[in-house]
């Protein structure tokens, strides 16, 4: 795949993610999420940091941005929120694939969970432990029908995660 423009990025629904190791792009990620089976009692610490905190900031940075000071770009309507494959947005660094997909779930006004991967407090983050970040979701967001996984790719074996959740 080329891109030829800066603000270049491509949608694709996938049931193939290994398409995630892709050398200078950044990867976002929605998963449809069809039940709440990852509801936990207590939370883990990373880096010496609340897990729970970590989430709660990023999502309060979330909503604190007004989108509708953001311009309607016509690859919003190429994101399909009612499909059950992986809504996989890729393009150049800086694009605005993040602000695009943060834009278009905020104003769909589904309800979702964001988690942002490209945070030095979750460098350490193994696919294993992703588990333990859906359980904290699940008590900030409470229920949810879409995730919204923000540079996911990195986190290693994160394609064998992804996979497990669309199976469900």
């Amino acid at each position: 795949m080329q891109f030829t423009h800066a603000n270049s990025f491509h949608l694709v629904q996938s049931t193939c993610i290994k398409s995630f190791h892709l050398v200078q792009f950044t990867v976002q990620l929605f998963v449809y999420v069809v039940q709440n089976k990852y509801l936990c009692k207590q939370t883990k610490s990373y880096m010496g940091i609340n897990l729970e905190r970590i989430l709660k900031d990023q999502r309060e940075e979330l909503f604190n941005t007004d989108y509708s000071l953001f311009i309607t770009r016509r690859e919003e309507t190429e994101i399909d929120l009612d499909s059950r494959l992986a809504q996989i947005v890729i393009g150049v660094r800086r694009c605005g694939k993040s602000t695009i997909c943060q834009k278009v779930l905020v104003e769909s006004k589904v309800n979702f969970a964001y988690v942002n991967f490209d945070d030095e407090k979750l460098a350490t983050l193994r696919v294993e432990e992703l588990n333990d970040v859906i359980q904290v979701l699940y008590r900030i967001y409470g229920s949810f029908t879409h995730l919204f996984m923000d540079e996911i790719q990195n986190v290693p074996q994160l394609h064998l995660f992804v996979y497990r959740l669309l199976r469900q």
